[in-house]
């Protein structure tokens, strides 16, 4: 509905986001440097943008949902986790 284009921004600003206030509720919530280790979810979340941004067409694009889905994934239980430790 949005065209491709406006799509692929809208993706890259949602993962963007989140991680911008992720750090920030990390800043302020300082306790230990364990909160920080939902970064190790950082390199799985660009690598799906960036394979978004590159494909055009719509059948090259279902893996990358299950991928984005388990990066989701481990980045809410590195952040559950990280908070807790």
């Amino acid at each position: 509905r949005i065209g491709r284009a406006k799509a692929v921004r809208y993706h890259w600003w949602l993962l963007l986001a989140g991680f911008a206030f992720a750090i920030v509720y990390s800043v302020v919530n300082f306790h230990s440097y364990w909160q920080y280790l939902y970064l190790i979810s950082l390199p799985l979340l660009i690598k799906n943008a960036v394979a978004i941004n590159k494909y055009q067409e719509a059948e090259k694009l279902d893996p990358y949902l299950k991928q984005m889905a388990l990066a989701t994934l481990i980045f809410v239980l590195s952040f559950g986790v990280g908070n807790l430790l």
